[in-house]
């Protein structure tokens, strides 16, 4: 009886340290949902199929909210988005392998977090007509503002 009784104890013991891995570990998506939604972006280097468009967007500005809801991971409101972004505000999540960030719109960005600075890649498809704006691949580098 009393080897019975001490394997049951041996064995509660085992699943009691094996259960106290650390509980708090976060998952990627969560961090970079936190990193994106940390700060204001902007100060960006633009680079798109036309060059370099820095100037073009001096005062260019991108912030992202975190507050989960219908799908999405929070709101984002830009200023002076201009031809690269001609929405202004609206609802933003992360597809399921983190490589991209998707607009409500539809919109749908590469994105990477690297040294602590946001880099979104997408391409603007050539409005046709008499409408002339800017077309291509863009490149953002943005900033903790």
């Amino acid at each position: 009886m009393k080897r019975i009784i001490s394997k049951i104890m041996m064995a509660a013991s085992v699943v009691l340290l094996l259960s106290c891995g650390d509980d708090n570990e976060t998952s990627q998506r969560d961090r970079d949902i936190a990193s994106i939604a940390a700060n204001a972006w902007g100060d960006p280097v633009v680079d798109s199929s036309d060059g370099d468009l820095s100037e073009d967007y001096a005062d260019f500005v991108m912030v992202f909210t975190k507050s989960q809801a219908n799908g999405f991971e929070g709101s984002f409101v830009i200023s002076n988005g201009s031809y690269g972004f001609t929405e202004t505000s609206g609802h933003w999540t992360l597809t399921d392998d983190l490589n991209k960030m998707v607009f409500d719109s539809g919109k749908e960005m590469d994105y990477d977090l690297i040294d602590g600075h946001l880099i979104l890649h997408f391409e603007v498809a050539d409005p046709g007509g008499r409408i002339d704006g800017l077309s291509g691949q863009f490149t953002f580098e943005l900033k903790p503002i």
